[in-house]
């Protein structure tokens, strides 16, 4: 986000000051905990959008003296005087963090393509302001040409979800799919990531040893199915390797 938090927050100490404002007196003006105030005023934090026009007034300040002249004011101020306001993608993801999860959810809708689908990584970028239930409807519908892009949403999906969405796309699995596929291991459930591997095994291509990294999270009939071929490949260094999680 472009905005100082640090800065804002000197603001609104230095302006709360000079009006003889005790943090809770602001707090009690706004209806808010005095908390809030003091996050905001050690910069770990700042007013949603929904609570700087009643700041300025309270402080007897406009806007841009409160959170600077930027792209990222104009956006504010477009939403302020119009909650219906239309703006892209990309001013969105400055302001995201101060804008309510409907809010995003409206712009998202506003911005899909004409097949009805958002962009993965206009979605990976608000994944964290979006309401739960949302983003997990919105992910399934999202085009992903490959799984390396779901690694920056894996955090924010439900478990069912991100298995579904993952499994989809096993197809493309290939050599070098794996760092991605290592990426995710922890996200996904024994059941999508053996079959994951599954797919990987059966290519020509593989190359055993690059699957090091995915032992802890498979199930034990797909750790000895992977031992089996590297016993017959006498490759004792790979069988070194796979040997504790047998």
């Amino acid at each position: 986000m472009m905005f100082d938090t640090t800065k804002i927050g000197k603001k609104i100490r230095t302006t709360r000051n000079e009006k003889n404002m005790t943090q809770m007196d602001l707090a009690d003006a706004m209806g808010i905990s005095y908390q809030a105030v003091s996050n905001w005023e050690r910069g770990n934090s700042m007013p949603d959008i929904s609570k700087l026009s009643e700041l300025c007034r309270i402080l007897d300040l406009n806007l841009d003296e409160l959170i600077g002249e930027s792209e990222s004011t104009k956006t504010v101020k477009k939403i302020i005087s119009d909650e219906n306001a239309s703006i892209t993608l990309e001013e969105l993801a400055e302001v995201a963090p101060i804008v309510t999860p409907k809010k995003v959810e409206q712009v998202l809708e506003e911005n899909k393509g004409t097949n009805d689908s958002i962009d993965m990584d206009a979605l990976i970028a608000l994944a964290p302001y979006l309401d739960d239930s949302y983003l997990n409807e919105i992910a399934e519908k999202v085009s992903v040409e490959h799984p390396s892009q779901l690694v920056g949403l894996a955090p924010y999906l439900e478990d069912d979800t991100l298995n579904r969405i993952a499994l989809r796309y096993a197809e493309t699995i290939d050599e070098g799919s794996l760092d991605t596929l290592i990426a995710l291991a922890p996200f996904l459930e024994e059941e999508t990531l053996d079959q994951l591997v599954d797919k990987y095994l059966s290519l020509e291509s593989c190359d055993i040893k690059n699957l090091t990294g995915l032992y802890p999270f498979l199930s034990e009939e797909t750790v000895r199915k992977i031992a089996d071929r590297i016993m017959k490949a006498k490759d004792y260094h790979a069988l070194s390797q796979i040997a504790p999680f047998m």
